[in-house]
């Protein structure tokens, strides 16, 4: 406000006249620093941190220092509202603050936020079956349906993402074989998956046992035992382990060569061969009182 006094030389006349100046706020609110942008793990919308909605939380989360010509700092206000999360792994979405003083005027800043993949593989299904030979005991990658699903932290199949880290150490009989697969997420998170196969006993069926008639228990030498296989065609060691004879008086019994089969396990199976002697059987037709010489 402003007092003016007109006088015309006669102190009586003087008139005082009072002038109010007043004027408009142009200018918008300004700001300083850098803005600081937000990284944190999470999937969805929801995982977002909330706005801030005064302006010293804005000041804190961003960086930033907000002032204006004329309205007092703690009287300027906050608004905010957010884009759309965008991106295949890592997400981010634009977040704009208003900042508006008394008079209207405002000024827009604008934060990016991004969601990355938090660490966390989950694996589910079978890891271990039983097989009866070690050639079943095959890649579970080339099997269909052997493989485990596997999802990242936000529920995406990551089940094809998969390296054979360690492949299974081969054995021959009986046993356990594993392999080992790491699964990897988009932010290059890791988790090992493991798949045992567990190798039965071998399973044997012998031959039936061997027989032949002869006449004279010297006719009933050791014979040849057959070559055999376990079920997965693996050979199996054959020795000879013994003879018995139990002949009569009157020279006919039996004889019986027995051999003893070991498998990949160490488990044995004997085999017999069995001989008949008949001495009496081969008298000639034209003299029943007549004798076979078996010596």
């Amino acid at each position: 406000t402003y007092n003016y006094t007109i006088s015309d030389g006669c102190s009586v006349n003087d008139v005082t006249v009072n002038l109010l100046q007043s004027g408009a706020d142009n200018s918008a609110p300004t700001y300083t620093g850098t803005m600081t942008n937000i990284t944190i793990e999470g999937c969805k919308t929801n995982d977002l941190p909330a706005a801030a909605t005064t302006i010293d939380a804005l000041e804190t989360v961003t960086g930033l220092t907000f002032s204006d010509n004329c309205t007092d700092h703690a009287d300027l206000t906050v608004s905010s509202s957010d884009g759309a999360l965008s991106g295949d792994c890592a997400q981010s979405m634009i977040r704009t603050y208003t900042v508006t003083d008394e008079c209207g005027k405002s000024v827009s800043v604008e934060q990016t936020i991004t969601l990355t993949v938090p660490d966390n593989i989950t694996i589910t299904g079978s890891n271990s079956s039983t097989v009866d030979c070690p050639a079943d005991a095959v890649a579970p990658h080339t099997v269909t349906g052997r493989m485990p699903a596997v999802t990242d932290a936000c529920g995406k199949d990551i089940s094809n993402n998969y390296t054979l880290k360690t492949n299974a150490t081969p054995i021959t009989c009986r046993g356990t074989m594993s392999y080992v697969y790491t699964f990897t997420d988009c932010a290059d998170h890791t988790k090992d998956w493991t798949y045992t196969y567990t190798i039965s006993a071998p399973q044997v069926t012998l031959p039936s046992a061997g027989n032949q008639e002869v006449p004279c228990a010297i006719d009933a030498v050791k014979p040849e035992a057959p070559a055999l296989q376990d079920n997965c065609g693996r050979d199996m060691a054959v020795a000879y382990k013994d003879s018995a004879a139990s002949i009569g008086a009157d020279g006919n019994g039996t004889v019986t060569h027995t051999y003893t089969y070991t498998d990949c396990a160490n488990q044995t199976y004997d085999w017999k061969f069995i001989y008949t002697v008949k001495a009496d059987s081969y008298a000639p037709e034209s003299d029943k009182e007549a004798s076979i010489n078996c010596v």
